[in-house]
């Protein structure tokens, strides 16, 4: 029967990378990656969040980073998007950004800053172009790499891209590399662990379908998991609505606006959806710094009390 548990889910996927227990699955994952985007491997790290279960209570807004740092004093924040429109370009730098800063107090040297490493794993793809794997850093004017770029780096692995690309998707969890963690992303909720195909993994991927399979035996995590799903599939079920009743709005601004002017309709329906977005965001208990980030009104367009 098959494990029907999705590596992807927030309380999984920080189960999965973020415990203490199983830093070393974190480990080989960062070492699978690193060297496809030319840096060098960890030898240990340290988690800085530890996974709670108990942050996954209730139906709100999680923060599912997972932060570790290595040896080498390099910071690293891996992220699990299932939505890309969450995460445009402007959050994934604001991401590092808040990370950077937070390392210093003030009044601290700035040398002591440490090189912030964000990895961003999207569900559904960010970029036009046909690559999965994207490596964002700073570069001179001049060519070649800048001593800032040691600073920085945003790496984004772009699930659905990878899977229609590789004809191993269902299979590459049982080679080697960066390729069985993604395919335990993409395909891991159909895996049965009772079939001779168990016993033909490797020991990470073992530990890892274990730590899934967890959710379907212990009552608290399993529940969890469940109104995790539930949140999903809700949110994705108000943006549809939300959508639908925006292009509606805005099909209506547009039909003033061939009388009016074609430029103030289409304004008038971008307006009317982002509110729309911005009274979903709200009764779903979003920070308001996040809708104000979200939609691009302004807190007196929202109507905060």
């Amino acid at each position: 029967m098959p494990i029907g548990i999705k590596a992807t889910v927030d309380v999984v996927f920080k189960k999965i990378f973020g415990s203490t227990e199983h830093s070393r699955l974190t480990l080989h994952f960062l070492n699978d990656l690193l060297p496809l985007v030319g840096r060098p491997l960890a030898t240990s790290i340290t988690i800085l969040n530890p996974f709670r279960l108990a942050e996954f209570k209730g139906e709100k807004e999680v923060s599912v980073d997972v932060l570790a740092q290595d040896e080498r004093k390099r910071d690293f924040q891996i992220e699990m998007q299932v939505r890309s429109d969450r995460a445009p370009p402007s959050r994934l730098l604001d991401t590092w950004a808040r990370i950077y800063a937070g390392q210093l107090k003030r009044g601290d040297d700035f040398r002591l800053h440490n090189p912030v490493i964000s990895i961003w794993i999207m569900e559904e793809s960010l970029f036009p172009e046909p690559e999965w794997l994207h490596r964002i850093e700073l570069w001179r004017d001049a060519g070649g790499p800048s001593r800032f770029g040691e600073q920085l780096l945003l790496i984004v692995v772009e699930l659905q891209k990878w899977a229609s690309l590789s004809s191993r998707a269902p299979r590459a969890m049982f080679g080697g590399g960066l390729e069985r963690w993604l395919s335990l992303l993409v395909e891991g909720q159909n895996l049965e662990p009772e079939s001779t195909d168990f016993a033909g993994l490797d020991e990470d991927m073992k530990e890892a379908v274990d730590i899934m399979e967890g959710f379907t035996k212990a009552q608290r995590a399993r529940y969890t998991y469940d109104r995790r799903m539930d949140w999903i599939a809700r949110v994705k079920g108000w943006e549809n609505g939300a959508r639908e009743d925006a292009e509606a709005a805005e099909a209506r601004g547009l039909e003033r606006g061939r009388e009016e002017g074609r430029e103030e309709g289409r304004e008038e329906g971008k307006h009317a959806k982002a509110l729309e977005m911005a009274k979903i965001l709200a009764r779903l208990g979003v920070a308001m710094d996040t809708i104000v980030e979200v939609t691009g009104l302004s807190r007196e367009e929202i109507g905060e009390r």
